[in-house]
């Protein structure tokens, strides 16, 4: 099974959206800010919306419930991120958030387009290279688009009046390999749409055909996006052929040293997860699984070693480790305390444990809160039930027993007797 590779993608402030490539069944990251700025920690607001023009209602993102994050398919992260777990082809579409202080049109866009990427990959050494793969894979895709008899190739052309361009777009730089002493750029494989037959344009109904949306409501799709899949089954296959284009080139590192057994290094992804929501003055331990007396453990809270000794003044007392590495949160506490607490067996990241302390005063309002809806819906079922006795009463009042007092007949050494009549229907 493939690493799960957890990455962050930021749009720029005069872009519409940032094109996300994600690949299928993999694990994502988007963050409500940019590059050169840190979270401000203030709630967020996450929607999204389909890729396409007839549906432009945003729906706000629904969350995972369970405390356990790996049991979520989508969740928040400390720094208010969106999570998308075990990508599915559903999940395509536009992601947007904002803060809940900021102004709406102030907002972080993504267009997120799952894809199944190509098995093959062409390394090239010049940008010359770029323009002789581009004649070798690209020209027959296009050729295709323009002229291809096959009938998905003329449904985008005749029946809905689209062309598509198949091109290649550049990423940026990675990082200088401090080992090899190189550095790699992508060239995306794109498709842009446009306009072929205007007249067909506008005179077709899109708001029922759910392909010619998806094409028209996107700038850009990714050659290997799973949207063409399920449309158009022979152009997906058409494009699954050509290959990654990734540039190589010389560079000296100057910021870091080469590691040779980094690729060999400790797993980035725990083994295990727990998310914890507790009232403020709560106290928790956690234990690192699969550790024992023999073993070296190490705990780290967001990336920073914990040494109870060094910690901030007022958290030495909170912050405590006996002699097996049990970890003592005592007190619990607001931003100080809560945080991402990892532990580490023999330097193997073994558990994440992401831990949120709430102000008391909120637990109390949400548990008066859902209080207070318990009682409104046993007085509605109380109301409906008390009209309901009513009304049938009202229509059953012909049945009622009468009582003649004028018939009844007193005696002085008896009491007074009621005679009771029934009368029959």
């Amino acid at each position: 099974m493939a690493r799960i590779e957890l990455k962050a993608s930021i749009v720029d402030f005069e872009d519409r959206y940032d094109l996300i490539e994600v690949p299928l069944g993999s694990t994502y990251q988007l963050a409500c800010h940019y590059c050169n700025e840190q979270d401000d920690m203030a709630p967020k607001l996450w929607f999204t919306e389909k890729r396409l023009i007839f549906d432009d209602v945003p729906q706000e993102v629904k969350l995972g419930m369970s405390q356990n994050t790996t049991d979520n398919h989508l969740f928040l992260d400390l720094s208010n991120g969106l999570v998308i777990q075990n990508v599915t082809a559903d999940d395509a579409g536009i992601y947007f958030c904002h803060a809940t202080y900021q102004d709406v049109n102030n907002k972080y866009n993504y267009l997120l387009d799952v894809v199944v990427k190509p098995n093959q990959t062409v390394l090239g050494q010049s940008e010359q290279d770029l323009d002789n793969f581009a004649v070798s894979h690209l020209t027959t895709p296009n050729i295709n688009f323009s002229a291809s008899p096959l009938p998905d190739f003329k449904r985008l052309r005749d029946t809905f009046g689209i062309l598509i361009t198949v091109l290649t777009v550049w990423d940026k730089w990675t990082r200088c390999d401090p080992c090899e002493n190189v550095r790699k750029r992508s060239a995306r494989c794109l498709l842009k749409p446009s306009v072929y037959n205007e007249s067909v344009l506008i005179a077709l109904n899109i708001s029922d055909d759910t392909t010619r949306s998806v094409f028209l409501a996107s700038f850009e799709l990714s050659c290997y996006s799973i949207e063409i899949r399920e449309h158009l089954p022979q152009v997906f296959n058409m494009l699954q052929r050509i290959p990654d284009f990734v540039l190589v080139e010389s560079c000296i590192p100057y910021d870091t040293l080469c590691n040779p057994h980094e690729a060999q290094g400790p797993r980035r992804e725990p083994y295990y997860r727990n998310h914890y929501l507790l009232p403020e003055g709560s106290d928790l331990f956690l234990i690192c699984p699969e550790s024992s007396t023999d073993t070296a453990i190490q705990w780290r809270k967001d990336g920073i070693i914990i040494d109870p000794s060094k910690s901030a003044p007022g958290l030495e007392s909170k912050i405590q480790l006996n002699s097996f590495s049990t970890l003592f949160l005592i007190d619990g506490s607001g931003f100080d305390m809560s945080g991402n607490y990892t532990c580490y067996v023999d330097g193997v990241r073994m558990q994440e444990t992401i831990v949120r302390f709430i102000s008391g005063d909120v637990v109390k309002e949400a548990l008066h809160r859902r209080h207070r809806v318990y009682l409104l819906y046993i007085l509605f079922l109380s109301f409906i039930f008390y009209i309901g006795g009513l009304i049938r009463g009202y229509t059953r009042r012909h049945k009622f027993r009468t009582i003649h007092w004028d018939e009844l007949e007193q005696e002085d050494e008896d009491p007074r007797r009621l005679e009771v009549i029934v009368e029959e229907d």
